[in-house]
C-alpha cells in the first residue's frame, strides 16, 4: 500500500495544523486555574503531560515514517514505531481519563479510583447538557463512538492482550513470493548461494512498506492506517478539551 501524493499533501499540511493547534492549547496552561489543588495538578501534570506525550509520539513518528516513505521499514524502525503507537494509545486512554479525575477532585466527589471516567454516573452529574450531549453521542463520527472503537478497545487489547504490530511488508505477487521460499530452499540444499542472492533480491523487490498496525490476527481486530488514525486521535483529544473547557474554565 502506498499513500497517493494528495494523501501524501494532505497528511503533512494536517500533521503542520495539529501542532499549531497543540501549541495554542500549551499556551494555555497556566490560564487555568481550578479551586481544588489536585484538580490543577490532574491538569498540568496530568491532561497536559499526556497531551505533550501525545504530539511528541505523532512527531516522532513521522520522523521515522514520513508519509513520502517508500523504502519498507527495518526493524528497528519498526519496534520504534511500535512503541511509540504505544505510548500514544495508552497515553490518550489515559488524557480522557484524567479529566474525569479533574472533576472528581474539584466537586469532592471522592469516588474509587475504579470508578472515575468520564461515564460515571456521579461525574456525569457535573457536567453541563451541552457536555453530556458531546460526549454521549454514539452515532458515526460521534465522540462516544470514536471512544469506544479507538480509544478504549485498542487501548484494552494493548494493555491486556495483545501488543500493537506493524508488519514488515506487503507484497505486490503473493504467489510469486511463495515459489521464491522453495526455490531459495533448494537453492540452499544445493549450495547455490549466488542463486540464494537472486533470490532474496527478488524477494524485496517484490515487498512494498505498509502504513497500518493490527493487535490480532486470531481476533480479526481492524486494521488502522497509522498516519491518518493518529491525525484523527489528537484533533479528538483537541475537541474534548475544548468542549470539556468550557464548563470549567476559570482565568
Amino acid at each position: 500500500m502506498k499513500y497517493s501524493e494528495e494523501q501524501i499533501e494532505q497528511l503533512n499540511n494536517s500533521f503542520n495544523d495539529i501542532g499549531i493547534n497543540f501549541r495554542e492549547r500549551l499556551s494555555e496552561i497556566y490560564q487555568v486555574v481550578f479551586e481544588e489543588k489536585r484538580a490543577n495538578e490532574f491538569f498540568r501534570h496530568g491532561f497536559f503531560r499526556r497531551f505533550s506525550m501525545l504530539f511528541h509520539c505523532i512527531e516522532r513518528v513521522f520522523e521515522i515514517y514520513p508519509p513520502d516513505r517508500e523504502k519498507v521499514l527495518e526493524d528497528e524502525e519498526r519496534y520504534d514505531l511500535e512503541a511509540f503507537i504505544q505510548a500514544f494509545v495508552v497515553n490518550l486512554y489515559g488524557a480522557i481519563d484524567n479529566l474525569a479525575w479533574i472533576v472528581n477532585a474539584e466537586n469532592k466527589l471522592n469516588l474509587k479510583n475504579l470508578e472515575i471516567s468520564l461515564y460515571n454516573k456521579e461525574i456525569k452529574k457535573c457536567f453541563s447538557k451541552e457536555f453530556v450531549n458531546y460526549i454521549y453521542n454514539d452515532k458515526s463520527g460521534g465522540f462516544k463512538n470514536w471512544y469506544d472503537i479507538h480509544c478504549k478497545s485498542i487501548r484494552h487489547a494493548l494493555v491486556h492482550r495483545i501488543p500493537l504490530y506493524i508488519p514488515p511488508s506487503g507484497v505486490n505477487n503473493a504467489d510469486r513470493y511463495q515459489q521464491i521460499a522453495i526455490e531459495r530452499q533448494n537453492a540452499i540444499l544445493n549450495h547455490n548461494f549466488v542463486k540464494v542472492e537472486e533470490l532474496n533480491n527478488e524477494e524485496k523487490s517484490l515487498e512494498h512498506i505498509l502504513p497500518l498496525y493490527i493487535h490480532s490476527f486470531e481476533e480479526n481486530s481492524p486494521q488502522v492506517i497509522i498516519h491518518s488514525q493518529l491525525i484523527a486521535d489528537f484533533r479528538t483529544i483537541l475537541e474534548l478539551y475544548d468542549n470539556f473547557i468550557k464548563y470549567y474554565v476559570k482565568r
